[in-house]
């Protein structure tokens, strides 16, 4: 992918939308002669979405919805966006305090429960592709019965939740810089710092995938994102996982 030719982020604040993902990519154009990317952030989705089509929920000044659009050149990786935002996101939260584990391939989790989730989607048209980076991330903790069946978590108590807004332009200018970063250098930085923060490396996990389920350990991720597996039958003998055909879990609660 080829860089934009200009490098600066439009920062957009609205107060509903059905999704920030489905709306940027059913605009007409998001680039500009100033700008080479937008970063649309919600109050409220109505229709936000997760990986498979999964539904997410939001609520005002409690949890903070956002996506990130820009045109590239060439057809893109769609498997390592979600993992490179992913790092980004964590080095924002950090900055901001909070230490958070990444989970293959989208998932960020503080402690032993999931507090947020990354979807990235691209559109094809002709020579460019339309990349929209989505997030949606927990700032306190949601009722339990929002996610029925998983542990989910906030990022902060209920008496530290940073300025909103703040975090949301933080957020947005890393990975805009992350994305910058990645067309011009590519991946294998972003890698090393996944590693850095992966909960599922040298851990037993369960893969599901459409023959049922399966034991397995987890070696990380390779230079195009998958996840690299070490199956109980075969051992000593690494399989490589696309996010797209499997999903995954540990046997036990990852803790970071």
């Amino acid at each position: 992918m080829s860089p934009p030719s200009e490098r600066r982020l439009l920062i957009e604040h609205i107060d509903l939308v059905d999704s920030t993902n489905s709306e940027l990519l059913r605009r007409e154009s998001l680039v500009s002669a100033d700008y080479a990317a937008v970063w649309l952030v919600a109050r409220r989705q109505t229709a936000g979405r997760g990986r498979r089509q999964r539904t997410w929920s939001s609520a005002p000044d409690t949890s903070l919805t956002a996506s990130l659009g820009c045109e590239v050149l060439g057809t893109g990786n769609l498997g390592l966006l979600p993992l490179l935002a992913g790092v980004a996101i964590a080095d924002a939260l950090a900055a901001s305090g909070v230490e958070v584990g990444l989970k293959w391939p989208n998932d960020i989790y503080r402690g032993t429960a999931k507090a947020g989730g990354i979807l990235c989607e691209i559109r094809t048209r002709g020579p460019t592709t339309r990349m929209v980076i989505g997030c949606g991330l927990n700032l306190v903790d949601p009722p339990a019965s929002s996610v029925p069946g998983r542990a989910v978590a906030g990022l902060f108590g209920p008496d530290a939740v940073p300025d909103r807004d703040r975090l949301a332009v933080l957020i947005g200018q890393t990975l805009f810089a992350a994305v910058l970063r990645f067309q011009e250098e590519g991946f294998e930085q972003f890698r090393l710092r996944w590693h850095a923060r992966d909960l599922l490396r040298s851990r037993p996990i369960v893969i599901h995938d459409y023959d049922g389920e399966r034991s397995a350990v987890a070696h990380g991720i390779d230079q195009d994102g998958a996840l690299l597996v070490e199956s109980a039958d075969r051992p000593g003998e690494l399989k490589r996982l696309i996010a797209e055909e499997v999903s995954v879990r540990p046997l036990a609660s990852p803790v970071c």
